[in-house]
């Protein structure tokens, strides 16, 4: 099959770089405004769409760090207004170099709102460069989706498969120039996903939580939801790698956030621990209509402006100006500087004083020995973004379409002894299409 197995093919070959472009080996410590100032000319000028971005989250700080590199456009989809924080940081940081933002309402576990989201984001911006598939839910008691699907299921995959696929052709046939890079869709799972012992299509609705919800473990469904996200990553690089798109899973590592503080403690441990056990064993053995929206074009000006686009029925409210003046008024703009500022202390400026390698190992400290001592931590939102941005920006992965990174590099995922991935991909694939009524052939 066309896509390399992580242990296939060196995911940093000498021979993709040169003498004026050197980049550095990321892993655990580094952060995602390191990553994009190394790659910054990978982001200026291109259109990004990100689920889930909320103030203190891994996608905030995505956001925060690429809007450091002068990209065209970032799209922010969520179920709330909970991304005006992340915007007013950006548009304090970088006031008149600020990307053009907007904001689009979507209820990932909805399917009429995901199909609505994808026909506003469609309206908003003429091509998709980058797609990153971040929004999750937590675990919790059982809960069907509108549709009768477990909850986590129909957030954590149905949703982004279902999303994915009505924007992909804003993916394939948008106009960009000869050399820009290959669109890329990003899609965050979890280390979590290396407890699934079973293919997610066997019964991703769990008999329907039998006796409100007696024999379901909202833990396992999380993992199942995580594994599914590895395995639709690789369906979709074998459905578009003809078309020169690229897709990855990653798990952005244990993260300071409001979602992984209401995820169970002890599963994530465990994965955290199979890890490094892994590690270790590795390295011991071998060497709607918008409300306000403005205009759409093919260049859009670079400008700090913010459109919402939100279904009729939705209720939103913007703590910053709308477009009209690139500034606002006095007083907005006060209001503007004195939440950005609150705003800012979530997160870490896109900072790089040295061109040298992005973490150094303490004298005496073996390389596996720093690595369990890093995951004994949680890492920054900055640091969890990370590998994020390097599966949608490194130019040393393309090889690797489907693949699975942590740590900022390609790894193998969980389930390469478990099941035949691309068997399971596919039978995903097909279930998901039948769960959303819908076909996809990108052939």
């Amino acid at each position: 099959m066309f896509m390399a197995a992580a242990y296939d093919y060196d995911p940093f070959p000498d021979e993709h770089l040169t003498s004026s472009y050197s980049l550095p080996q990321f892993d655990w410590a580094s952060t995602g405004s390191e990553v994009v100032e190394f790659l910054k000319h990978r982001v200026k000028n291109r259109i990004v769409v990100i689920t889930g971005p909320n103030s203190g989250s891994i996608g905030g700080s995505t956001v925060f760090s690429l809007a450091s590199a002068l990209p065209s456009t970032i799209v922010l989809v969520s179920r709330s207004f909970s991304v005006g924080p992340v915007i007013d940081a950006i548009r304090f940081r970088y006031g008149e170099d600020a990307p053009v933002i907007h904001f689009v309402s979507c209820d990932l576990s909805s399917q009429p709102s995901v199909r609505e989201a994808s026909v506003n984001i469609s309206r908003l911006v003429p091509r998709i460069d980058i797609l990153i598939n971040n929004a999750a839910t937590p675990p919790g008691p059982y809960q069907e989706s509108g549709e009768g699907i477990e909850l986590q299921f129909a957030t954590n995959h149905v949703g982004h498969f279902l999303l994915t696929n009505l924007l992909t052709p804003r993916i394939l046939n948008g106009p960009r120039a000869v050399d820009s890079p290959k669109p890329r869709v990003v899609t965050v799972s979890s280390s979590a996903h290396r407890h699934c012992s079973h293919s997610p299509v066997e019964n991703y609705n769990f008999s329907n939580g039998i006796t409100n919800g007696a024999l379901y473990d909202p833990r396992s469904a999380y993992v199942q939801s995580k594994a599914a996200n590895v395995l639709f990553a690789r369906g979709l690089a074998q459905r578009l790698a003809h078309r020169d798109v690229l897709s990855f899973s990653v798990h952005p590592g244990s993260i300071e956030t409001g979602l992984q503080d209401r995820i169970s403690t002890s599963i994530m441990e465990q994965a955290e621990g199979a890890r490094v056990a892994d590690s270790r064993a590795s390295i011991s053995s071998s060497p709607g209509p918008a409300t306000t929206r403005s205009s759409i074009s093919s260049a859009p000006p670079r400008s700090s402006s913010l459109s919402i686009t939100a279904p009729s029925h939705s209720s939103v409210s913007s703590p910053i100006s709308l477009p009209g003046s690139r500034r606002g008024s006095e007083q907005v703009r006060r209001r503007q500087q004195s939440t950005a500022e609150t705003s800012m202390s979530g997160f870490e400026l896109p900072r790089r004083t040295s061109t040298q390698s992005v973490v150094s190992t303490p004298i005496g400290l073996a390389a596996d020995e720093l690595e369990a001592v890093q995951r004994a931590k949680r890492k920054t939102a900055d640091q969890g973004c990370a590998t994020i941005l390097v599966a949608a920006l490194d130019p040393r992965i393309e090889g690797g379409t489907g693949c699975y990174l942590e740590d900022g590099k390609v790894v193998e995922d969980g389930l390469a002894g478990v099941m035949d991935r691309d068997e399971e991909a596919e039978r995903l694939w097909q279930l998901s299409e039948v769960l959303v009524g819908q076909s996809f052939d990108w052939s």
